[in-house]
């Protein structure tokens, strides 16, 4: 069973991960403290994807992680769909040498329960939250920024908060409530503003949506840097093959050390322009 999602831009993006998987082992590797890797939407171990009219089999971001020119101390694969997590568990056969542990689990509640874990603070943390479309609850953005040992590359949906934010304002209460929970309030809605003339057929209730993706981006980069110590300010916008954006790649930390923040600072603004 192969995890069928994807196109271009997810090379780019496992590009970019890859790269600061690495990088970040081997920043770490002569520090006393343990190096975690979380991906918690870890998948099947492979990607299928089509580019140029061509489907090809590539290696996921597990796979990647493990295949990491300086291993981590321990790495966790979340993967809540019990058949793609059954074959995360042919890894373990693959990489022998690796601590691999694999949860077949709601993602919100196993990353936050990492987080609450007393035993994290001994422990330095790349995580990848690499969601489909909006499961990611706010509630564990704000978990995770709590924890002061966590490197997070989160990739945002642009795509699906679109589709759930139509340019008329009329967004449905289901949406609302994933809007609510992707953003922990409803400040989102702020990105609407009412019509500036207003027909004698309009409501004067009725908003419309005319901000940019840029603004879009600026807005959740806010709510980020509100949170963590460090946010980059420019995220990497990952496209199809109509040029349309589909997600925005954030890169966020929680350390408060200076000095782990300039490299981290300097690590993953050299891989996003790399």
């Amino acid at each position: 069973m192969v995890h069928q999602f994807g196109g271009m831009w997810t090379i780019q993006k496992l590009d970019k991960i890859g790269k600061y998987i690495n990088a970040y082992a081997e920043a770490l590797k002569k520090h006393h403290f343990r190096r975690i890797y979380i991906d918690a939407f870890a998948g099947t171990g492979s990607v299928d994807i089509k580019v140029d009219g061509k489907e090809i089999t590539i290696d996921g971001s597990a796979r990647i992680a493990l295949s990491g020119t300086c291993p981590f101390d321990e790495y966790i694969f979340v993967e809540q769909n019990s058949e793609r997590a059954y074959e995360l568990l042919k890894l373990k056969n693959e990489y022998p040498g690796r601590n691999i542990k694999i949860y077949s689990e709601d993602c919100n509640e196993m990353i936050q329960q990492i987080c609450r874990d007393r035993n994290l603070k001994y422990s330095r943390v790349l995580l990848f939250l690499d969601h489909y479309s909006t499961e990611v609850a706010w509630s564990t953005i704000k978990e995770i920024s709590a924890t002061d040992v966590i490197d997070l590359w989160y990739l945002f949906p642009l795509s699906a908060m679109n589709r759930m934010m139509p340019k008329n304002g009329r967004v449905t209460e289901g949406s609302e409530r994933k809007l609510n929970s992707l953003f922990g309030d409803d400040t989102w809605k702020n990105l609407y503003q009412k019509p500036k003339q207003i027909s004698l057929f309009e409501n004067d209730e009725d908003k419309e949506r005319q901000t940019n993706n840029k603004q879009v981006i600026e807005y959740i980069y806010n709510k980020l840097n509100s949170i963590f110590e460090f946010v980059i300010d420019e995220p990497m916008i990952l496209r199809n093959s109509k040029n349309s954006p589909l997600f925005a790649l954030f890169f966020a930390m929680t350390n408060q050390s200076p000095k782990a923040k300039y490299l981290a600072r300097k690590l993953a603004t050299e891989i996003l322009n790399s």
